[in-house]
């Protein structure tokens, strides 16, 4: 029998067979292959949530680097003067750039071979600022605002162009996005209910000495409001460029003497090496879709943006730590006493509107509202026309003929710390704000407030036990831990003031923080209401005491001229209806 024909077409059959099997073998490896990479690129991005090494391919994430339009292979130096303009990615994937860590950060990868193309500028710099510009970081975004149509139209900055000057009155501003993960290219606006939080850029700054006179008490008022002057020393300096190197001490002067310049307490004292500081556009408000109680701790709540009302009935300790881990990264923190006086200084300088800040007269607490007309007395307990009594007016309310929003063209800037939209907002009227400013008893604890009831909730002594309207919390001398109290923060973030029992011992002040400067002080009465005002602008002038050992700045919206940026006011730490207080980001 002859074999061989069936031979050779059985072996040509076993080598198709063969062959079809590697082939759908080979498939195989390489589907699981492209799968096994595809789970090692999504496992990293989980693990480091989407940071891409400083090499340029990786995890199929290839990056292309533009740098003032021309290609590169190579990131350009941090701390040179390239600063990140744009991040395009494709596939879906968006990007932010980290500044601490000078690398992208690649968010939604989905998809294998995803490109990015990270474009660097040479960085605008304002000359007068000498080195003190708007330092940015991730999620931080530059921004302009422009009025248009009676609109506040916010578009993305580029940073290769002036976006600000000091000069000018044009105070750098920044937006925090409700979605990080949304980008916007320069020049795009940014719809306002995109926005989270407003803030503005507070450069770090020398001012001339001009009152170191101790007011240990009520005297006569003579009219002082002046220049004050500012020079922006160099970034890479403490204080070595101050003639008076600054005591941040309550009722210490060190070696100041009128004339001589010091750097502001605010940029020194634990936030040495900083060039300046991002502080809240707007009082801080609550964003009303997380659902908290007014009175706690909770960063997710908060919001700084104009047309809402602001966030109050919350204590100090409440507010300090719901501030301190909202951003924790740029250190965010609730606002000092000397904050607070760094802001009302520049203000009053050349680079600011160097005049009172138009009040916030809106009853219901809205943010960046203005009242029509400028006050001409202070409180009264009524509403007074200032058409009908323009030489004794005090118009507050919510009608729209007496307050109008911060986009309103009739008062666009009046409300604002440079005149223009550019400023800071809330610091005349609206709600009397508290800051991290509180007094130590008499033995020379920390305190927590006035007694049981009324107190911060920041653990510490009690400074008037006995006005407790509880008499069995009467033996109660400090508030515990057990109590529910929180510990007070690190040192740098409070200013504290030395133990007075009168509201008019102003020579406790710390020379910055615009209490003891603004004096001489006396009494003035408006109507039956007798308050203690200031030299500047009969602003009101209550300082720390014993009843009432934590300050509150800027006054209320009912308060005419005794409201304003030098006004500063004293409170138990309750938590009421007419407190709120605002963020400051120091990176």
């Amino acid at each position: 029998m002859e074999l061989n024909p069936f031979k050779v077409k059985n072996k040509k059959k076993q080598v198709f067979i063969i062959s079809s099997l590697l082939i759908i073998i080979s498939l195989i490896v390489v589907v699981i292959i492209q799968s096994y990479a595809l789970y090692e690129v999504q496992k990293e991005y989980d693990v480091i949530e989407g940071s891409v090494p400083t090499h340029m391919d990786n995890f199929d994430v290839k990056v292309a680097l533009t740098i003032d339009g021309t290609p590169s292979t190579t990131f350009p130096e941090k701390g040179s003067n390239k600063t990140v303009d744009s991040i395009i990615c494709d596939k879906g994937a968006t990007a932010t750039w980290d500044y601490e860590k000078w690398d992208i950060i690649v968010h939604n990868v989905k998809q294998t071979k995803t490109k990015c193309q990270v474009n660097f500028v040479t960085k605008y710099t304002d000359s007068v600022l000498n080195g003190n510009d708007p330092v940015l970081a991730e999620n931080l975004i530059p921004v302009t605002i422009e009025n248009q149509n009676g609109e506040n139209i916010v578009k993305k900055a580029s940073q290769k162009d002036a976006w600000y000057s000091y000069q000018d009155k044009q105070w750098a501003n920044a937006v925090i996005l409700k979605d990080e993960n949304e980008t916007y290219k320069a020049g795009e606006e940014i719809p306002e209910d995109k926005i989270e939080s407003y803030f503005v850029w507070i450069p770090k700054f020398d001012y001339q000495i001009f009152n170191i006179t101790d007011y240990p008490d009520l005297g006569t008022v003579t009219n002082k409001v002046e220049t004050i002057k500012i020079r922006f020393n160099a970034s890479s300096t403490t204080d070595t460029s101050s003639e008076c190197k600054s005591p941040n001490k309550s009722g210490d002067i060190g070696t100041c003497t009128v004339g001589k310049w010091m750097t502001h307490p605010a940029f020194v004292d634990g936030f040495e090496g900083i060039t300046g500081m991002w502080v809240g556009k707007f009082e801080t408000s609550r964003d009303t879709s997380v659902s908290i109680k007014e009175n706690e701790i909770n960063s997710d709540a908060i919001q700084i943006r104009p047309n809402v009302s602001s966030w109050r009935i919350i204590q100090p300790a409440h507010a300090f730590y719901s501030t301190y881990h909202y951003k924790r990264e740029l250190d965010s923190h609730m606002m000092k006493n000397t904050e607070w006086g760094a802001v009302a200084y520049l203000t009053q300088s050349q680079y600011g509107k160097t005049s009172q800040v138009r009040i916030n007269n809106n009853s219901n607490y809205v943010t960046g509202y203005a009242g029509v007309h400028e006050p001409t007395i202070g409180y009264t307990g009524r509403s007074i026309s200032c058409t009908t009594t323009p030489s004794a007016c005090n118009e507050y309310g919510t009608d729209t003929n007496i307050t109008k929003p911060w986009n309103d063209t009739t008062t666009l800037g009046m409300a604002s710390t440079t005149g223009n939209v550019t400023g800071i907002y809330d610091m005349n009227g609206g709600a009397y704000e508290y800051v991290m400013g509180s007094m130590m008893n008499d033995k020379g604890m920390l305190t927590s407030g006035r007694h049981s009831t009324w107190n911060s909730n920041f653990i510490g002594a009690l400074t008037y036990p006995n006005d407790d309207s509880n008499t069995n919390n009467r033996i109660k001398t400090e508030w515990t831990q057990e109590d529910g109290g929180v510990p007070y923060p690190e040192n740098k973030y409070f200013n504290l003031y030395q133990y007075g029992p009168s509201d008019s011992g102003y020579n406790r002040r710390i020379l910055g923080d615009a209490t003891g400067e603004m004096g001489p002080f006396q009494d003035k009465t408006y109507d039956t209401q007798t308050r203690h005002v200031s030299s500047w602008n009969d602003n009101e002038a209550w300082f720390v005491f014993r009843n009432s050992p934590w300050f509150v700045r800027g006054s209320s919206w009912n308060n005419g001229t005794g409201a304003g940026m030098f006004a500063f006011g004293n409170a138990d730490g309750v938590a009421a209806g007419i407190y709120s207080f605002r963020v400051v980001l120091s990176i």
